[in-house]
């Protein structure tokens, strides 16, 4: 036999021997290592009966998520409420008054004093803007010369207080440092300032108060405890 015809025979028994051993490798399911079944003969279709059964477990919502649904959640509570309106001059008490009035709330008016420290009137400008230097050299810096007021013209003014102990106290003091001509009196009773204290004032009605309180803008309202 020819060397040609010995080759050719041993490559058609080798091309039947390969495809021998692969048509007799099992089947492959197609599946990537890693995901192949887990003991498929030990899973179970659960009843639903059996899945109510099943212990619960909370879903804890992440913390942006539980306040976002807080704020849902709260309910804005909403009441009657105390306010004070101060700062009212003489000439507006009565016009104040009249506003509360027809708001029919529970209310009271005070008389604001005024106590106020400071020295009497000297006989010129440049008189009192001297005295004035000689309180700054001293420390005392807050002060001014009443320039506008005919009654008061001249004077310098200390200090402004609304309780009488602090503008005593004031005084005390000053007279230490050898401020001598330093005196107490209650500011202007005739410009004296007055707060009306409202209460149980029910938001609608405080809204009302609100757009009045806009009529007289050097006035102040705020809302306080209640007692």
């Amino acid at each position: 036999m020819k060397w040609r015809e010995i080759f050719w025979l041993l490559l058609f028994a080798n091309v039947l021997l390969f495809g021998w051993l692969k048509l007799s490798e099992p089947v492959s399911s197609g599946m990537q290592p890693g995901h192949e079944q887990i003991m498929p003969d030990k899973m179970k279709l659960l009843t639903p009966a059996e899945v109510s059964a099943l212990p619960k477990t909370e879903t804890v919502a992440p913390a942006p998520l539980r306040e976002q649904q807080k704020e849902q959640q709260t309910v804005v509570a909403t009441g009657p409420a105390c306010y004070q309106w101060g700062g009212l001059s003489e000439k507006h008490i009565e016009d104040a008054r009249e506003i509360v009035k027809d708001l029919k709330v529970n209310y009271r008016t005070e008389i604001v004093k005024r106590y106020w420290v400071y020295i009497p009137p000297l006989a010129t400008l440049e008189a009192a803007q001297k005295r004035n230097e000689e309180l700054h050299d001293m420390g005392v810096n807050d002060t001014f010369i009443l320039k506008d007021d005919a009654q008061w013209r001249n004077a310098i003014s200390i200090g402004v207080f609304k309780d009488e102990n602090l503008a005593e106290k004031l005084v005390r003091e000053m007279r230490a440092r050898g401020v001598n001509d330093v005196t107490k009196a209650v500011r202007d009773q005739e410009g004296r300032l007055a707060v009306i204290t409202l209460n149980n004032v029910p938001p609608n009605k405080a809204e009302m108060l609100r757009r009045a309180k806009s009529e007289f803008p050097e006035s102040e309202l705020t809302q306080v405890a209640c007692q």
